[in-house]
């Protein structure tokens, strides 16, 4: 699918998933060899209607460079016009000159949705993702420690569903099990040196035990985070110089508390510290500038530009991790972008991350966890998957 179409789809999603019937769509979908029926069934089988709207609008971009042409088309025979309408009203709006079929009954609403909103191809909002790969997507999967740090059970799982997505998204995926911090210091510099002027990003994930600001190697060693993300700045990292760098941290920023049947990344076994709200904006606001103190600021925001950090917790808190299903965090994220990639950009995405961790995940102590993603990105982030 074009990129004007997929961005159509993008900015007409909610009303689309609101007022689309898709019931009546999948013979004539099936029909324009759009989807197979095990094609439909899978989307049928996403649950409510709304559910099996958004399964359709994930799947479609992903279907050939007719797809869009043909989904308007059976739009219209389905008589579902005023969709139809919308996005013809969204085609229009790009400039393309492209055919694209025009119902045989008169229509005055052509022009009552304008198109809004930057299209992907406009290299000043939206970050260039056509590399093939994308670029390289390092995960270093901590699992056991030296000394008094617990096995992380479940990071295997954890390990595995963000390979699979991170191959879905089109990225070099390299996975480095338990890794001390020298080595992991080793391992930065090495992916720092690395050659990345044909891709066009960069993710790191870490997934370990930590405490605020800063993540454990196996050897029961503390590693900045400063320092990790200093490695791919725009200073000491050229070839990645205002290209997305993402770094997606599965780990605690505060003290652990009681686990019941989930386990935490944190690394002893005191009391929670539950910060006031004071400290926890204060501690926030610090992060998503980047600096320790402000007069540091006109030269830390410029080197610093292009990164987005996803923390699992805020600060001061523990981040829950299931021994079978893996974290909370990753769980949620792994299905959202497996699931919206093809539509929606990073931010967006994390957005629902955040809900779906806030609101479909509770401790055996009904404990509770909200991410806090960190961005210093100048422009919208789309994935393009399947491209």
């Amino acid at each position: 699918m074009e990129d004007h179409h997929r961005q159509i789809l993008i900015e007409n999603r909610v009303r689309l998933a609101k007022d689309m019937k898709p019931k009546f769509l999948y013979p004539i979908l099936v029909e324009k060899k759009v989807f197979n029926d095990d094609m439909i069934e899978e989307i049928e089988a996403a649950g409510t209607r709304f559910d099996q709207c958004n399964a359709l609008l994930r799947d479609l971009p992903g279907r050939g460079k007719h797809a869009f042409q043909s989904f308007v088309e059976a739009l219209d025979e389905a008589e579902q016009t005023d969709l139809a309408d919308l996005l013809r009203s969204g085609l229009k709006g790009t400039g393309s000159r492209e055919p694209i079929t025009v119902p045989q009954q008169p229509s005055d609403k052509l022009d009552a949705y304008p198109s809004r909103g930057p299209q992907p191809s406009d290299p000043t909002r939206v970050y260039t993702m056509t590399a093939q790969p994308r670029g390289i997507a390092l995960i270093i999967n901590n699992k056991t420690f030296s000394g008094r740090l617990n096995t992380r059970t479940g990071t295997d799982v954890d390990c595995s569903n963000l390979t699979r997505l991170f191959t879905f998204l089109n990225f070099d995926v390299k996975v480095e099990p338990n890794k001390s911090v020298a080595e992991i210091r080793h391992l930065l510099q090495h992916y720092s040196q690395v050659d990345h002027g044909s891709y066009d990003c960069f993710i790191l994930t870490i997934l370990s035990h930590g405490v605020e600001g800063q993540i454990y190697g196996t050897d029961g060693q503390l590693l900045p985070v400063k320092e990790i993300t200093a490695f791919f700045n725009n200073r000491y990292c050229k070839t990645l110089v205002g290209k997305p760098k993402l770094f997606f941290l599965q780990a605690c920023r505060g003290d652990k508390i009681d686990r019941g049947t989930d386990q935490t990344d944190a690394d002893s076994a005191e009391p929670p510290f539950t910060p006031t709200e004071e400290e926890l904006l204060g501690q926030m606001l610090e992060e998503s500038i980047g600096l320790e103190e402000t007069d540091a600021m006109r030269d830390t925001l410029p080197t610093e530009s292009d990164m987005l950090l996803a923390y699992a917790t805020v600060p001061g808190f523990v981040s829950w991790r299931n021994s079978q299903d893996g974290s909370w965090f990753v769980q949620a994220l792994t299905e959202v972008l497996h699931q919206y990639a093809p539509v929606e950009d990073l931010l967006s995405m994390l957005t629902m991350v955040n809900d779906k961790v806030a609101t479909r995940f509770q401790s055996a102590g009904k404990n509770k966890q909200m991410p806090a993603p960190v961005t210093m990105l100048r422009r919208k982030l789309f994935f393009n998957p399947g491209q």
